[in-house]
């Protein structure tokens, strides 16, 4: 159904029932909004979360500090 053919429909219908098919549009809009809203945050989020994981990757793999204890990864927790 094209544009057109939906705003003819739409004007043949009574007030109340464009009011319910606004509210209704409305409402299916908002719902699509609040999902892609979700989404885009949660992509922002994991690409934040990846960016600084390979910022700190050097340091958890070079440096002494933070891999000094990585000797006793061997070595029984309960002994």
């Amino acid at each position: 159904m094209t544009q057109a053919q939906l705003l003819s429909e739409f004007r043949q219908l009574s007030m109340s029932q464009q009011l319910e098919v606004l509210q209704a549009a409305l409402h299916i809009i908002a719902q699509q909004f609040q999902l892609g809203e979700q989404q885009t945050n949660g992509q922002q989020a994991h690409s934040a979360l990846s960016k600084a994981a390979s910022l700190l990757l050097a340091d958890y793999t070079e440096d002494k500090v933070l891999t000094s204890f990585t000797v006793l990864d061997g070595e029984s927790f309960y002994a």
